[in-house]
């Protein structure tokens, strides 16, 4: 199931989504932090898991059109 706007807009904060499902991006994902919405990657180096985010503010207005 893809990440939709209503899927981030609905969450909690501390809270996070993750792309699923057939055609899936392993490890992609919407989470909220107080009142920022931004994109995150999940991923493994070295035995460690490691997070970055940061890849765009969904409070301002974003195109969900998108294809990787």
């Amino acid at each position: 199931m893809p990440i939709t706007k209503r899927d981030a807009d609905g969450l909690e904060p501390g809270s996070a989504v993750w792309d699923e499902g057939k055609g899936a991006v392993a490890g992609f994902g919407v989470r909220r932090q107080r009142d920022a919405r931004v994109f995150v990657v999940k991923y493994r180096f070295a035995g460690k898991q490691r997070w970055r985010g940061g890849f765009g503010n969904l409070n301002r207005s974003v195109e969900w059109s998108f294809r990787l």
